[in-house]
């Protein structure tokens, strides 16, 4: 064994005389985990059933301590031997280590958002890190005993559940308070459910329709089109809604199909029953069974989302002759494929509502909400459309006939896989990856459009965004016949991606002499650089100049782009407006973006 470093020595003597802690075995390094165990006992005055007043822990600490994680685990002779709030599912684990898997939840509120935040916990000390630890342990042991881990007003926490390692699905679901109100109509409780998976990702998984035993729909997700049209392979399921979580005491969602089949029965309903529908599909593949139970926001709220975990149902389809079953008896296989002691092959879910998604960053509502078309997707218009897919937006249609060739690839949001594909289609894949809420529509002409469908389609939206940078098309946009006001904007780069235009502006249709206006001064003082740096040329042939900008400064400044399209539909100005974003360099050093306003 490696000799204890004195960091850890430090940090054992700072517990020494800690009330409540008494060390059992010294600092012991598994080289097995690659970490340093300290084994002790943490007594506490306690008379609840499931916590002991005295309790042994195994404490793993990282080598490069005060540095690195600190963990508490139960131990399997001794310690806590069911689930709480606030710890990991609490079952026995490896054979060959002393503690179960229940590690409790001691760290600071942020530490999961990183090292830039503050904390009361004494990362640097090495003296008083661990006493931190232990003395937190205690009052989680404390909280424990009380039933009082959590208290009204904190955020709900879902039971900790253990995924299969054996399996790689994941289920996304979208569940709000609406759906919510939906679900509390539907006097049905057991059904079938329709699934389809993505082409690009098979193991990620998305219920589409819950129906009754009898096939009569009853609910269907509100998913974008992305969802809804491009979903390959279908195929169905089970699902079962419950009316409180499937748990047993404290808060330990069941391991095994004795504790599934248990925590069930308790709330009225049989594992056994729920597949016989499914016998027949599971000779032949494993089926997903979807356990849905309500939950609140808050502690003390009233109830108002459903959420679903998942199961995959093993298959009984087999080579092994002592696995064969009975396909007509289903007792057969439960008892060969839901051995009491079995691991229930949990998958992960996720409720992707955008409610729940966009907490981690999101555009105004009001933004978000509104029809976009979007004609032109180069380099700006492939980030305009792919940065408003990722905050959220709704609904965008996309006009660009193009063709993705292999130079576009150097600052464009497409890969080489798209390359031979019109840009209009890569995109509209693209953004049907990104966000499972989003419709992508494509109008399958350049502007102006001839086919009397497309000319509708075009005329529906409120909010037209032109990327193109074309002269013509801006002709173009003023001469269709819109019928009524648009939000009408124009993004375009300067050159070397020095600068990014944009103007903005409420009409019936686009003013083309108040853009040109506008925007000749600074043509005019951009000329002498183009003049002066010249232009690149891209193959060998007829000349043909490439516009020249670094993919750096043209992301920066659509990011620009977004923030101004943010405000300018939040704030619209029927005038028309013309806002310059300009790069700032002083003594040859970038310090940022101006933006400059010309009316």
């Amino acid at each position: 064994m490696p000799d204890v470093p004195e960091n850890l020595l430090a940090g054992r003597r700072a517990i020494d005389g800690l009330l409540g802690v008494e060390l059992l075995e010294d600092w012991e390094w598994f080289n097995e985990k690659s970490f340093w165990v300290l084994k002790c006992s943490l007594t506490i005055d306690s008379e609840h059933p499931y916590v002991p007043s005295k309790t042994i822990w195994f404490i793993t600490v990282d080598p490069i301590y005060p540095e690195g994680n600190i963990e508490f685990y139960p131990s399997k002779i001794g310690g806590l031997a069911t689930t709480f709030q606030h710890q990991n599912n609490n079952r026995d684990g490896f054979p060959d280590l002393p503690w179960r898997t229940g590690n409790i939840c001691l760290h600071s509120q942020f530490h999961h958002i990183g090292q830039f935040c503050i904390t009361d916990e004494p990362l640097d000390d090495p003296h008083m890190r661990i006493k931190w630890r232990f003395e937190r342990a205690l009052a989680w042991l404390m909280a424990a005993a009380r039933d009082e881990l959590v208290k009204s007003g904190d955020p709900f926490e879902l039971p900790h559940i253990p995924l299969s390692p054996r399996l790689d699905k994941s289920v996304l679901f979208i569940e709000d308070p609406v759906s919510f109100e939906s679900w509390s109509k539907i006097a049905v409780r057991m059904g079938f459910v329709e699934f389809v998976t993505l082409n690009q990702q098979p193991s990620v998984v998305f219920p589409t329709s819950f129906k009754s035993m009898a096939g009569e729909t009853l609910f269907r997700p509100n998913w974008g089109n992305g969802i809804t049209e491009n979903g390959s392979r279908g195929f169905q399921g089970l699902w079962l809604l419950l009316e409180r979580p499937p748990i047993l005491p404290v808060w330990h969602i069941p391991n095994n199909w004795n504790e599934l089949k248990t925590v069930l029965n308790d709330q009225g309903a049989s594992i056994t029953e729920c597949i016989k529908p499914l016998k027949q599909q599971l000779k032949r593949e494993p089926a997903l069974f979807l356990i849905g139970f309500p939950i609140m926001d808050r502690i003390g709220d009233e109830l108002s989302q459903i959420h679903w975990t998942a199961i995959e149902l093993p298959t009984s389809a087999t080579k092994d002759k002592t696995k064969r079953i009975k396909a007509n008896y289903v007792g057969h296989y439960d008892k060969a494929y839901m051995k009491e002691d079995g691991e229930v092959p949990w998958l992960k879910t996720e409720n992707c509502h955008y409610s729940r998604v966009s907490v981690r960053g999101k555009l105004h509502k009001e933004v978000v909400e509104n029809e976009v078309l979007l004609i032109g997707l180069g380099a700006i218009g492939s980030l305009i459309a792919e940065q408003l897919a990722r905050a959220g937006h709704s609904k965008i249609a996309l006009m660009d006939q193009d063709i993705v060739a292999a130079g576009n690839i150097v600052r464009h949001t497409l890969g080489l896989e798209s390359v031979t594909k019109k840009k209009s289609q890569a995109i509209h894949d693209k953004l049907l990856l990104i966000s499972p809420h989003l419709d992508v529509d494509i109008i399958e002409e350049v502007f102006p459009p001839k086919n009397e469908k497309n000319i509708k389609a075009v005329k529906r939206y409120p909010i037209i965004i032109d990327c193109t940078a074309d002269r013509e098309l801006r002709y173009q946009l003023g001469a269709f016949p819109w019928d009524q006001n648009k939000l009408f904007i124009t993004i375009a780069l300067g050159f070397k991606a020095k600068r990014l235009y944009f103007f903005s502006v409420i009409d019936e249709s686009f003013p083309v002499e108040t853009f040109n206006n506008l925007i000749q001064p600074w043509l005019e003082k951009e000329k002498p650089e183009y003049i002066d740096d010249g232009f690149p040329r891209e193959g060998i042939g007829c000349w043909h100049p490439i516009f020249p900008a670094r993919v750096d400064d043209i992301w920066m400044l659509a990011s620009a782009a977004i923030k101004q399209l943010e405000q300018t539909i939040l704030s619209p100005l029927e005038a028309p407006q013309l806002i310059v974003f300009e790069q700032v360099v002083e003594s040859g050093n970038f310090v940022g973006i101006q933006k400059l306003l010309n009316e």
